[in-house]
């Protein structure tokens, strides 16, 4: 598997690893790229059972849990936007709307597009283990949706990309459905076109680019701040999955800040994490849109919890 950024990965079958004491365990080296993410080199913990076939089944499981957590972080990979529910399906409404667009004035033959109805069907119902549901559709339709998201200039951060897919899919079997129709002479309007909500484009101004800027010229940062709270918010970003720093939540940042204090020493997370958090989502409070000032809140609360 190759990702943006030049980084191929494989997906591993892990088999148990049977401990000295009988319980078998979880055993995998970690790739050297994902060194600094994991704090370790070799990952192993028991699976709680002696079982073996019980314990290849959730060996599988915690391997997926670890291939993809790795995918969501391999270096380089372009940061995406968390679109909402309604969002997600309005998008998918975008993608229905160009596809029938494109074919409607001369859709060919009905038998075409039913039997592509019915190839997608099929891929749909294969068996995915060991891979989740998520991954077995990125696998059999993500370059479909890679390209429509690449004609709009959209990176969507992993969970939301693997809700828009199963959108996109029930989006394009609607789409087919009425191109079938209208190959065999029926052009009459799909009524349910109208379940697709009206498609807001998102913005850049709530992105961490955009913000930082903001924030460094209006709070005169000096040079060596800019170093250190930029490290620090890159990585809450690469934490999240997004840029888009209009969906931090409140969770986020104390979740991140109680790993970290399990890791570093306290005056380093105070002094350094906290308070980068504490600054950039202050001044977002009283600077920025209504969305934001929300998570200006959640760093007020977060900072009054003692450190």
């Amino acid at each position: 598997m190759v990702h943006k950024g030049g980084t191929t990965m494989g997906f591993r079958m892990i088999e148990p690893w049977k401990h000295p004491r009988k319980v078998l365990w979880f055993r995998r080296r970690v790739p050297k790229q994902f060194f600094a993410l994991m704090g370790r080199r070799e990952i192993k913990f028991s699976l709680g059972t002696t079982d073996e076939e019980e314990a290849r089944l959730r060996c599988v499981e915690e391997n997926l849990k670890l291939e993809r957590l790795w995918q969501s972080h391999v270096p380089g990979r372009p940061l995406g936007r968390e679109l909402d529910y309604r969002q997600t399906v309005a998008l998918a409404g975008e993608f229905y709307k160009e596809f029938v667009e494109r074919h409607q004035k001369n859709p060919g033959k009905a038998a075409a597009w039913e039997a592509s109805m019915a190839r997608d069907r099929a891929l749909r119902r294969l068996p995915h283990f060991p891979l989740t549901l998520a991954q077995h559709r990125r696998m059999l339709f993500g370059e479909q949706v890679e390209a429509f998201l690449k004609s709009w200039d959209l990176t969507l951060a992993p969970k939301t990309f693997d809700t828009f897919m199963q959108e996109f899919l029930e989006a394009k079997a609607q789409a087919e459905s009425v191109l079938v129709r209208n190959a065999k002479g029926d052009f009459t309007p799909d009524r349910n076109s109208d379940r697709f909500p009206e498609w807001t484009p998102v913005s850049d101004e709530q992105r961490l680019p955009d913000l930082w800027k903001e924030f460094v010229a209006d709070r005169l940062v000096s040079r060596s701040t800019q170093k250190k709270y930029k490290a620090i918010f890159d990585a809450l970003a690469e934490r999240i999955g997004t840029d888009d720093m209009s969906v931090v939540a409140k969770h986020h940042l104390s979740d991140w800040i109680a790993e970290l204090k399990k890791k570093l020493a306290r005056k380093t997370v105070k002094e350094g994490y906290a308070a980068a958090l504490k600054s950039f989502f202050g001044w977002a409070k009283r600077n920025s849109s209504p969305r934001l000032r929300r998570h200006g809140r959640s760093a007020d609360s977060m900072r009054q919890k003692r450190l």
